[in-house]
């Protein structure tokens, strides 16, 4: 009833005229070019199982943790500028279709993570689509024929009817994506039809191109009559299976392309496939030539030109890898010079036809998504550079070395295996050795826990290296030549809890990196990863400011922004001391970050020590603590209406009473006698004459960076300058 309702409503309400607000959302060309490049949450919420239906049990049931803001924290830091959040909904549908609240709030909570970051999230209907599987019969319940449309439209309209009400508020940043990879009953990917009996169809393989646009028509109507800012929200649709016209083996390719309709005559459609080239020959594993690659590459963007882009409707790269990206090894961990050289062409010849690409799940994985840390940092740093500039882009990649990491480990009462350390070509081509520190091995208690070394990435041959009786251990990879190095518990019969405190990789200059330990049985052992950042980090969100306390660390001011301590001296909020970029902050010392809003800021330690702030009123906290030190205390924010251009101090608590100060801020902590207010504004701060720039501008005309640097025209990029002397915030 739910469902024949909605859609008897629907027409109706398309008939509303949306002109008059389609001015206040981008197009999807413009939203498209914004994207720039970005990532795929995948093996998350679009995990799915017969008969789990828990929030958290099906987000983790793929092995990653459940999804953290600072995750969404990092890809922002990195450069990525687009967030794709897969959802399978089946198994969190009763059987009318209504979605559980729960799973809704989550993946609303997850959708949240992203945009609160800045970036772009694309939200799609995933598992839903795809290969049919025998255990699990509603997963691809959405299949490219028209009996299945006509049987199954009424439960996808409700479907998207649901999704879209949740989010009907949300501002453009937000894209809606239909459909993940839609495929006939033979699941055939390449283009439909293909895996028939013949290999190609035509009546096969037009009822499935029928169907996709069918779907594609029903998802966008479905949306758009949901009202609010689904009028004009962009949306987007994939083709068959998310077929890209990769390859020129044979005519058919390109059927995906030729066959897809949009979905509707306005500039809010973007159209999605995904690539997974093989780089490798399929006849004896050797890399294909470069040289022929390309020209694959420049073949399908230019099909996806002709077809789409040239006639108004963009195009995304919604997922990216290559062939064996799901397997073990993969091209990354055998080919990965061949591999990184692939992806930086694909980006590049992307990049020129105007198509962002999201690179599918690898870049972090499983354990290193909650420290959280790239664990294909070279893989990110290429994808980035390529986009960016490659002589001029840094990406700012956090890595496990950036983390004092220890585990907590439980093996099951039956065999458990923990992967320690693993390269595909030799763990000695780029480390000397490895050294494992145990905090707690009482339980092993007569068991046989030990040390594996494995000398190819298949699980045997192995060679059970030594039983682990000792606190610390130190292996010398040029002696044993491991390609992985394990832990394994090898008593049956009780369980066998251990904490490791530490293991690190010693490079062959000697100095050394955290290694992120994996489950390599998770049905047979369970970790957690205990990660305690070593850097400390800054969010600008008060009008380009933020505050930042870290009472344990020196730490360096990185470019493009200033740290100022202050006090209060005549009434006045005053400037003690400005840190510059490259300048360190003493620790214990609270200062006011100026920056670009909604950035994170990473501040690495040093053992140098910095300038204090004679006579500063600043103090801090590393948890979440009660004031201490002044009379009157204040805190970083807008007024209590939120009123631009008001930032400053204001009372934490009514009367300036001590209140509970957030982990690593700063609070202004002042006497009685100079507190003559309930709050100072920062512009008006005096002792501007206090700040030390690279070159002599207080005086001079023009636009500089805030560390001196003269620019020839006003900056475009947000952040904090100097004009004419003076201060000046670009929005």
């Amino acid at each position: 009833m739910k469902r024949s309702c909605y859609l008897l409503l629907m027409a109706m309400c398309l008939c509303f005229s949306t002109q008059a607000q389609e001015a206040t959302f981008e197009t999807a060309t413009e939203a498209v070019a914004n994207m720039k490049i970005g990532w795929n949450l995948g093996n998350s919420l679009d995990s799915h199982a017969s008969g789990v239906t828990g929030v958290t049990e099906t987000e983790i049931l793929r092995g990653q943790p459940v999804t953290s803001p600072e995750l969404m924290e990092m890809m922002k830091l990195a450069g990525f500028n687009v967030i794709r959040v897969p959802v399978t909904w089946y198994p969190h549908m009763d059987e009318e279709g209504t979605v559980s609240a729960e799973w809704m709030a989550r993946v609303r909570e997850v959708v949240d993570y992203v945009l609160d970051e800045g970036m772009y999230c694309i939200l799609d209907v995933h598992h839903d689509t795809g290969k049919s599987d025998a255990n699990a019969p509603d997963k691809g319940w959405i299949r490219a024929t028209m009996a299945n449309y006509n049987s199954q439209k009424d439960r996808f309209a409700y479907l998207w009817q649901q999704i879209a009400t949740e989010f009907r508020d949300y501002d453009q940043r937000l894209i809606f994506e239909g459909y993940n990879e839609m495929l006939d009953d033979f699941n055939s990917y390449n283009f439909a039809s293909f895996k028939h009996e013949n290999r190609y169809d035509a009546t096969s393989a037009q009822d499935s191109y029928d169907a996709v646009n069918s779907y594609a028509r029903l998802f966008v109507e479905t949306v758009r009559a949901t009202g609010g800012n689904n009028q004009q929200r962009n949306l987007l649709v994939n083709t068959y299976g998310g077929c890209s016209g990769y390859g020129t083996w044979i005519s058919y390719l390109s059927e995906p392309l030729t066959k897809m309709q949009k979905p509707e005559n306005s500039n809010h459609i973007i159209i999605g496939v995904h690539a997974y080239p093989q780089i490798l020959s399929s006849t004896d594993n050797s890399e294909l030539p470069m040289g022929g690659l390309q020209e694959q590459m420049d073949d399908m963007m230019r099909k996806l030109k002709t077809n789409f882009i040239d006639k108004g409707t963009p195009v995304i790269i919604g997922e990216l890898g290559t062939a064996n990206v799901d397997k073990s090894p993969n091209d990354y961990d055998a080919h990965r010079a061949h591999m990184l050289l692939f992806m930086r062409n694909f980006v590049e010849y992307a990049k020129y036809y105007k198509m962002p690409t999201l690179y599918w799940m690898g870049l972090s994985h499983k354990d290193y998504r909650s420290m959280p840390a790239f664990n294909q940092a070279d893989l990110a740093e290429t994808l980035l550079k390529q986009y960016y500039g490659w002589n001029t882009y840094k990406p700012q990649l956090l890595t496990p070395s950036d983390y004092s990491l220890s585990y907590d480990v439980n093996f099951a009462n039956v065999w458990g295996e923990l992967q320690l350390a693993y390269d595909a070509n030799g763990l000695a081509t780029n480390y000397a050795g490895m050294e494992v520190e145990f905090d707690d091995i009482s339980a092993i208690n007569g068991g046989l826990l030990t040390f594996r070394t494995y000398s190819t990435m298949a699980n045997s041959p192995y060679t059970n290296y030594c039983d682990i009786t000792e606190h610390s251990y130190a292996f010398n990879f040029d002696e044993i030549d491991p390609v992985r190095i394990t832990i394994v518990w090898r008593t049956s019969g009780r369980a066998c809890p251990i904490s490791i405190r530490s293991v690190k990789m010693i490079r062959r200059d000697g100095t050394k990196e955290e290694a992120a330990v994996s489950i390599k049985t998770p049905e047979r052992a369970t970790m957690t990863t205990k990660s305690v950042p070593l850097y400390g980090k800054a969010k600008i969100k008060v009008e380009n400011h933020a505050t930042l306390y870290y009472g344990d660390r020196n730490l360096v001011v990185p470019e493009d922004i200033t740290a100022t301590a202050y006090k209060i001296a005549g009434g006045h909020l005053t400037a003690v001391k400005t840190y510059q970029p490259g300048s360190v902050i003493p620790a214990a010392t609270g200062v006011v970050v100026e920056g670009e809003n909604n950035r994170t800021y990473i501040f690495y330690p040093t053992d140098e020590v910095g300038e204090l702030p004679t006579g500063s009123m600043m103090r801090g906290t590393d948890e979440d603590e009660l004031t201490t030190g002044g009379d009157k205390y204040y805190m970083l924010s807008l007024d209590k209406d939120s009123t631009p251009g008001t930032v400053g101090f204001y009372y934490g608590a009514p009367d300036g009473a001590a209140f509970i100060n957030k982990a690593h801020k700063a609070y202004l902590a002042v006497p009685a006698a100079e507190a003559s207010a309930d709050h100072f504004l920062l512009d008006e701060a005096t002792g501007i004459e206090n700040h030390t720039y690279t070159n002599d501008i207080r005086n001079a005309k023009g636009w500089y960076t805030i560390s001196g640097m003269p620019l020839s025209v006003k900056p475009t990029k947000k952040g904090v300058y100097i004009f004419d002397g003076r201060k000046v915030v670009v929005e």
